[in-house]
């Protein structure tokens, strides 16, 4: 049985934003387009591999499955394509890691990937989203030429410089009791349940979570989201928690029937970085790491 690679890409995008639009963002093609290729794919495949009910969208166990096994041939091809590219002389694209999407329209990250880009005589820049984790990950494999994270970054395989300050601020449901406050502070979250990512995922946000509730006398109840992008605002909506996330996030992707309310005291700056191969980078790494240092 031959199934279009187009349509299994489809599958593991969504499967990594389980939303439709945002999937449908990243793949460049309309939300109706997205909805149809999915449904082909399923009648390809003989299952229901795709879930939309009213906590969201989610995938099935087979298409669960079906997406974790198409992942790293996809990710094969993708590199087998752009090292014959490179050889052939064609203009390469440019791989760069986000913690979501929406944060390519930062200033700071536009910039930086239009310098490189012309740097590099890419054809094209190209994002994917991935958390700290994935993204160290990701760099090591060669996956991605950089990718943005949140500082500190403890590993020896990458180079990092920093890119931009932002602020942590809080996000609930709208019908939360803190939703009602214009300012928090820190010490409101006692009791709450926080929703967060792995340690694994994004170490530094739980190494600032746990440094401020130890300076403010208690102990954090926490439930870790799964890690895919745009599952900590989904888990927030559906359990009633709370979550520490970046201003940034706040201003570019305001999550359905989510508020964000500013943190009065202790005010929590969190350094972002760009990341890239410490050894043997190749031609885009090169060129993002001398937009970075140069630029």
């Amino acid at each position: 049985m031959g199934i279009d690679p187009q349509r299994l890409r489809s599958l593991v995008v969504l499967a990594e934003e389980l939303h439709f639009g945002r999937a449908a963002a990243r793949l460049h093609i309309t939300q109706p387009s997205l909805s149809q290729q999915v449904a082909r794919l399923e009648r390809e495949v003989g299952v229901r591999l795709v879930d939309r009910g009213p906590r969201g969208t989610r995938l099935t166990g087979a298409g669960a499955r079906l997406a974790d096994a198409a992942r790293p041939a996809l990710e094969a091809i993708d590199r087998a394509v752009a090292e014959i590219r490179e050889a052939e002389g064609i203009a390469p694209t440019l791989r760069i890691g986000v913690p979501r999407m929406e944060y390519t329209g930062h200033p700071a990250i536009a910039a930086l990937a239009e310098r490189a880009r012309a740097a590099a005589g890419a054809e094209r820049v190209e994002f994917a989203v991935l958390l700290a984790g994935p993204a160290l990950a990701a760099l090591r494999a060669g996956e991605v030429d950089a990718a943005y994270m949140y500082a500190p970054v403890d590993d020896d395989s990458v180079e990092v410089v920093p890119a931009f300050t932002d602020t942590l601020v809080m996000a609930m449901a709208g019908g939360h009791p803190l939703a009602g406050r214009d300012r928090l502070v820190f010490a409101d979250l006692a009791g709450q349940t926080i929703v967060t990512w792995s340690r694994r995922s994004m170490p530094e946000l739980r190494a600032t979570l746990d440094m401020y509730c130890e300076k403010e006398g208690f102990s954090p109840v926490v439930a870790e989201a799964p890690d895919t992008p745009g599952a900590l605002g989904a888990m927030v909506a559906r359990t009633g928690g709370v979550a520490l996330v970046a201003q940034a996030w706040a201003e570019m992707a305001p999550e359905s029937g989510l508020v964000f309310r500013a943190i009065a005291r202790p005010q929590m700056v969190i350094a972002c970085v760009l990341a890239w191969p410490r050894d043997r980078p190749g031609r885009g790494s090169a060129a993002i790491a001398d937009a970075a240092t140069l630029g």
